[in-house]
């Protein structure tokens, strides 16, 4: 017997689009990814829930002028609070590494209303800085001021967009050192990361429930027959939907199962059927029920279509393969993609 392939031609398309990230959507990195804190300040617009050190009750101005009070007054209990990010915040030019400690506390001093404001914007407040400079948060401060690299496989949500961030919540992890180093502060307080809107997709890709619905529109050009071991041209259209089955709630492996149904041409020969004197091929119109199992790694999917072809004017031509199952093997890149994404965030290992 012959083995014959047919192949799914890539003129199909999916019923399911997908703009950018709605917010609460769930997601999972899929390479290393480099995240970077974020905070409520006037630049950006944040709102005071992604500032983990926000008080609900001193307002901005209030946490600002106390923290200007101590710069003014007695910078030397800031020495410790303060990192190289601020002074190069205030000025780009200096040298870090020069300063001597009456140069720091001079420009603590001196430009004591921009580090306040930079300060308060990173999450530190007045009341939370200790005569030895403290800030309560010892554990987590590098978080406040550098960036975060996390492996493939990271889950997160999105929870805020501003004009050119996502601002995302990352998942409890399974292990608590890990919450408390990248999610939570020392004093039990949420940290927010934020990604660039032009490198969601690059970085991460939708979190998808283990079971999603699925479907699209496509056209199997050849179909193999078993019972007479024909090959034979058979355009069909079909529209179909079914279940997906995805493996770590990625895309990126997933086998699907699809039902379709759709019109189809069938060409007929004097081997096949009864055709009028004289003819010994002529093509008539039918429908093509069937279904699919599709395996899918990242955009590539491979499938075996199996279906009957039923012709209208059967009664006419006694067609011998009438409602006999033909077989085919499919390819196709990024067809068929799941709607359903995972209504919960899970566990990070």
């Amino acid at each position: 017997m012959k083995t014959y392939i047919s192949v799914l031609f890539l003129m199909c398309f999916s019923m399911i689009l997908r703009g950018q990230a709605p917010l609460n959507e769930n997601r999972v990195t899929t390479t290393v990814t480099d995240l970077m804190p974020v905070f409520s300040d006037d630049t950006n617009k944040l709102p005071d829930q992604f500032n983990p050190h926000a008080s609900a009750v001193a307002p901005r101005g209030q946490q600002v002028a106390a923290l200007r009070n101590i710069l003014k007054n007695n910078p030397g209990v800031m020495l410790n609070v303060v990192g190289a990010d601020v002074y190069n915040k205030v000025d780009t030019s200096l040298d870090v590494s020069r300063l001597t400690t009456d140069k720091a506390k001079a420009f603590l001093a001196t430009n004591a209303d921009s580090v306040a404001k930079y300060l308060r914007a990173k999450g530190i407040t007045a009341d939370m800085i200790t005569a030895t400079g403290s800030t309560g948060f010892a554990r987590n401060d590098t978080h406040f001021t550098k960036k975060i690299t996390l492996g493939t496989g990271t889950k997160f949500r999105v929870v805020y967009k501003t004009s050119d961030s996502y601002i995302v919540k990352l998942g409890n992890w399974s292990d608590s050192a890990n919450n408390a180093l990248y999610n939570r502060t020392s004093d039990n307080q949420q940290v927010y990361y934020s990604i660039p809107l032009d490198q969601l997709d690059y970085l991460s890709a939708p979190l998808l429930s283990t079971w999603g619905v699925t479907g699209g529109v496509f056209a199997i050009p050849f179909k193999y027959r078993p019972q007479d071991g024909s090959f034979e041209p058979s355009f069909s259209v079909n529209g179909g939907a079914g279940v997906q089955l995805n493996f770590n709630h990625r895309d990126v492996k997933s086998l699907t199962i699809l039902g379709a149904i759709g019109a189809s041409t069938v060409q007929l020969s004097s081997y096949n059927a009864k055709l009028p004197e004289g003819t010994e091929k002529l093509t008539t119109a039918g429908f093509t029920p069937s279904v699919s199992f599709i395996y899918q790694y990242k955009k590539l999917q491979v499938g075996i279509p199996i279906g009957l072809d039923v012709i209208f004017d059967n009664h006419t031509y006694n067609w011998s393969n009438q409602a006999k199952p033909w077989i085919a093997l499919s390819l196709g890149i990024g067809i068929f993609t799941s709607s359903k994404p995972a209504e919960e965030v899970g566990q990070n290992h």
